[in-house]
């Protein structure tokens, strides 16, 4: 009896263990089939029992050729260590067969049959697919609305050497390598980078400025390159990517990159050298694929000697150089200019101005235009917000107009920085005891002024005529002692 009941033992085991087997097999996905040296099917689960539409009582323990009907199933049944793509019950599948050994004798084989997993995976592929047509429907909105404004066609001249370096940038916008635009504030710096950056491979990646003088210098480092949860207090619990990283895989624009802090710079020429960005607070970095476009209207040679601006940046910033001409030097283009801006501003408020007088265009093409075409741009709509609404010509009386004493700012303003357009002989003679960067700093502080004196002196309007934040508006006015 103790044989009996020790074989009884063993056969129950057997029959848990042969119970529990197909329990697992039966959770697989895939068709299985456990065959013995002659092709008899020994075990099979739920799955190939459905994929071949008998029951596991028809199929168990008979050859599989009998009872299987597809061709393909009963042929790779005879091949060992075989893996094929082909079609199964209509499906498209794969099917691997490996031998079973006990020592070195094959005792039988094991086809698994994937058939499920491929219908998901088509299934996940085509809401891949979806799903990318939807991101790259957003991107071309995104696009229009919030990306790049202005291509080469924005870019209005006739003059000769500025129509060259048009042509030059179109060509440089194909390449890789970074760029350096420098020029006076007011000449069109942003609008080029945003023409570059149209007319480049990654017209349709992200476009992403930075004003490097606006940025507080105690933010500046986790806004360039972005932080890691908890990496200071009041930052957020998810962390922020930085603007590089936003940019990924398209182009930064550095704006006034002169002023960038000096303890930035190191961090910022290490991420161009290695194309990687560390965040705030992090431990590891991470790649980045953008294109660097930086300008300013600084001499960053003289902010090199100064000790301002590191040597090895420029240079890696000074690969190709784009020098756009003050307005003053292409006088030529200030009539086109003035029929552009007078058609903007009569679709923007309605008017119906057609162009200016003989005395008037004059005046203008005289005027030296410290502020170029923005100041252009800044007096002419001002000029059609204030002449009646019965004017069909802009001539040099409504010019004189703007030229008024005027006292409806909410800071004093000393008689000295007043603006006149009309008075070139005056800044003539002011700006030869003065020298280049005294100049330009007087010509900054008078748009501020106009600004603000035709926007009564409401800040916020002030800074949307100027084209500027009012985080960097309020900051000049602070520079110059206004606020």
């Amino acid at each position: 009896m103790t044989e009996v009941e020790k074989m009884s033992e063993e056969l129950n085991s057997t029959k848990q263990l042969q119970s529990t087997l197909q329990t697992v097999l039966d959770l697989a996905y895939d068709g299985i089939v456990v065959l013995d040296p002659n092709g008899v099917i020994m075990l099979a689960n739920q799955a190939f029992s459905d994929l071949i539409g008998k029951s596991l009582m028809e199929l168990l323990y008979k050859p599989i050729a009998s009872v299987v009907e597809d061709q393909v199933i009963c042929r790779l049944a005879r091949e060992l260590n075989k893996t094929e793509a082909c079609y199964v019950a209509d499906h498209p599948a794969i099917v691997s067969v490996v031998p079973m050994k006990y020592g070195d004798k094959v005792q039988g084989s094991v086809m698994k049959i994937t058939v499920s997993q491929l219908d998901q995976l088509r299934e996940v592929i085509l809401q891949l697919d979806d799903l990318k047509n939807q991101l790259d429907y957003y991107k071309n909105q995104l696009h229009q609305y919030n990306g790049t404004r202005y291509d080469f066609d924005s870019i209005i001249t006739q003059d000769e050497n500025l129509l060259k370096l048009k042509a030059e940038c179109r060509q440089a916008a194909h390449g890789i390598s970074n760029i350096l635009i420098l020029g006076e504030s007011g000449t069109g710096k942003e609008l080029f980078a945003h023409a570059i950056h149209n007319a480049s491979p990654r017209s349709r990646e992200p476009f992403v400025k930075v004003n490097c003088a606006a940025i507080p210098s105690d933010l500046a480092e986790s806004e360039l390159f972005g932080y890691e949860p908890g990496a200071f207090t009041g930052a957020g619990r998810q962390g922020k990517p930085g603007k590089f990283e936003l940019a990924n895989g398209g182009t930064i624009f550095l704006d006034e990159i002169g002023d960038m802090p000096l303890i930035l710079q190191g961090k910022l020429l290490r991420t161009i050298q290695d194309r990687e960005v560390e965040r705030v607070g992090g431990t590891r970095t991470r790649t980045v694929d953008v294109r660097i476009i930086a300008a300013t209207n600084n001499n960053l040679i003289d902010l090199v000697q100064q000790g301002s601006f590191r040597k090895d940046l420029y240079y890696r910033l000074n690969v190709v150089t784009f020098t756009i001409p003050p307005l003053r030097l292409r006088r030529d283009d200030i009539a086109l200019l003035v029929d552009h801006f007078i058609q903007k501003f009569n679709n923007f408020m309605g008017r119906n101005i057609s162009g200016l007088t003989t005395t008037a265009a004059e005046l203008l093409k005289k005027y030296a235009w410290p502020g170029n075409v923005r100041e252009l741009e800044n007096v002419i709509e001002r000029v059609m917000n204030l002449i009646s609404k019965e004017k069909q010509r802009l001539d040099k009386n409504d010019f004189s107009m703007l030229l008024a004493p005027e006292s409806s700012v909410e800071f004093n303003v000393e008689p000295n920085v007043k603006s006149n357009i009309l008075s070139n002989e005056t800044i003539n003679k002011n700006n030869r005891s003065k020298d280049y960067r005294t100049a330009m700093v007087e010509t900054e502080k008078q748009v501020i002024i106009e600004a603000l004196e035709l926007a009564s002196g409401n800040k916020a309007l002030a800074a949307r005529k100027l084209g500027l934040s009012r985080s960097t508006l309020y900051e000049k006015l602070r520079k110059y002692g206004f606020g």
